[in-house]
């Protein structure tokens, strides 16, 4: 099944260095440069670029993305992850309607190890901060949502949940999709093996996220209600 890959771009101009750790591995890279972003208007080689003079939210530049796309399987990655050798080959491998990866920060520790939820509903990364090598993190399983800065997703799925919920500006995008797809009976896959490098706070820092808003729209969604629990009955942490 083929694989496109979308790019968002957060940050100006950052989007270069993800682009050629996918070359070889998907079959068309679909990069969505706004905002400040000063890339050149030409597209290069398997390298498709939508050029948009506002800043646009994550979920908006992947939604554009995703239409210039008709691969049966797509890989959002964030401007600021990288991947490593074989890391989308390993992805693909998975039957998962949506496959998460193994995300590491420059200092050499976990950023994202799949993800999970505390008491209070707040998602959280599993195994953040712990080293890269951590046996746990490089296993295979299921868990309530996997992050978006670097997931393969099943096209079709993307289509039938209308991709991300625009009540949630650059946060709970990824969170909330998975959820949805949860109660479509959809797998969520965290696959070790997949192993990509992420920056995070290039892009934390680019955008002046203000979470508490998108935690009140997820909370009064998901938490307040019931919802969530209900959904994640026997896929905890």
């Amino acid at each position: 099944m083929s694989v496109d890959a979308v790019v968002p771009t957060l940050s100006p101009n950052s989007w270069h260095r993800t682009v050629e750790t996918l070359k070889g591995s998907v079959d068309n890279i679909i990069v969505v440069a706004s905002g400040q972003d000063k890339t050149p208007r030409e597209n290069r080689d398997d390298v498709f670029i939508i050029r948009r003079e506002e800043q646009l939210p994550f979920g908006e530049a992947c939604r554009i993305g995703v239409e210039q796309s008709d691969a049966g399987r797509i890989l959002f990655i964030n401007d600021d992850a990288y991947a490593s050798s074989g890391a989308v080959d390993c992805m693909k491998q998975s039957t998962a309607r949506i496959v998460g990866a193994r995300l590491v920060y420059p200092n050499g520790r976990i950023q994202h190890g799949g993800g999970s939820f505390l008491p209070g509903g707040l998602p959280y990364h599993l195994h953040r901060g712990m080293p890269a090598d951590f046996a746990l993190a490089g296993r295979t399983y299921t868990c309530p949502w996997i992050t978006f800065a670097a997931a393969l997703v099943d096209r079709n799925l993307w289509n039938e949940l209308d991709g991300f919920d625009r009540l949630f500006k650059n946060g709970y995008e990824d969170v909330d999709f998975c959820l949805r797809a949860k109660e479509l009976g959809a797998s969520i896959e965290y696959v070790g093996g997949a192993l990509f490098g992420h920056d995070e706070s290039t892009t934390i820092n680019s955008l002046g996220l203000n979470q508490e808003v998108n935690w009140e729209v997820f909370q009064e969604m998901w938490v307040a209600n019931g919802r969530l629990w209900n959904t994640v009955k026997g896929a905890m942490w």
